[in-house]
């Protein structure tokens, strides 16, 4: 579909997809690294990404 990938990559415009991603990758990273140690760092941005990435509307200013 044209314009999909547009829309699938809509979440770094999008404040409240960021921040609700970066809180998400803040708090398992810290759990985590409480928890199993530092390898967890780069688990918790992976999640946060994922869930600013799913969290996005398809509007240009949210």
């Amino acid at each position: 579909m044209p314009g999909s990938g547009r829309r699938q990559w809509a979440f770094p415009t999008d404040r409240r997809a960021l921040a609700a991603g970066a809180l998400a990758a803040l708090l398992l990273g810290l759990i985590g690294c409480a928890t199993t140690g530092p390898a967890a760092a780069a688990w918790a941005v992976l999640a946060g990404l994922l869930i600013a990435s799913l969290t996005a509307t398809d509007e240009p200013n949210g």
